[in-house]
């Protein structure tokens, strides 16, 4: 999965996304295989999932999970590859908030 740094825009929506002391939160947005789209923060704290389903009005999914570093997160972000379903989200961890 190709993750960015966050824009300054990225902040109005997710403007509880902690930064790490040399970099913003990371944020990447895509689609699964049956076309739904998908937003991805990760930051300090863990990470935002935002699908487009019926959990996106309530806040989505997160990620109870620090990384330490920007590094940290980046690799779990390479270790979750592309993800195809909704279900890929859930073994990494995603619960619904």
């Amino acid at each position: 999965m190709e993750m960015r740094p966050f824009g300054k825009t990225d902040f109005y929506a997710f403007a509880g996304a902690q930064a790490w002391e040399n970099h913003p939160p990371l944020f990447a947005e895509d689609q699964l295989a049956d076309g739904m789209r998908y937003v991805l923060v990760l930051d300090r704290n863990g990470g935002c999932l935002v699908l487009d389903d019926g959990q996106a009005q309530f806040g989505g999914y997160a990620l109870d999970q620090k990384f330490h570093t920007v590094e940290a997160a980046r690799e779990f972000a390479e270790r979750l590859g592309k993800p195809l379903t909704r279900y890929d989200f859930f073994v990494a961890g995603f619960k619904v908030v």
